[in-house]
């Protein structure tokens, strides 16, 4: 079983409504594509693979 991972969004495409830079989100480690750009690592996901927004989550959790 995969665990999830977490990544901060650094830019989003015009399509992209559910998520904005600067947001963090939870995703599966096999639906990422790791890029190297000018010395840096990003990854590529789309969004329908995102799981979840980390600050939604944390809401959930301080309402329980």
């Amino acid at each position: 079983k995969e665990k999830p991972n977490t990544a901060t969004i650094e830019s989003v495409g015009p399509d992209v409504k559910s998520v904005k830079k600067g947001d963090r989100i939870l995703y599966r480690e096999y639906s990422a594509t790791e890029l190297k750009y000018d010395g840096k690592d990003y990854l590529i996901v789309k969004e329908e693979e995102i799981d979840a927004l980390v600050e939604a989550l944390d809401k959930v959790f301080q309402s329980l």
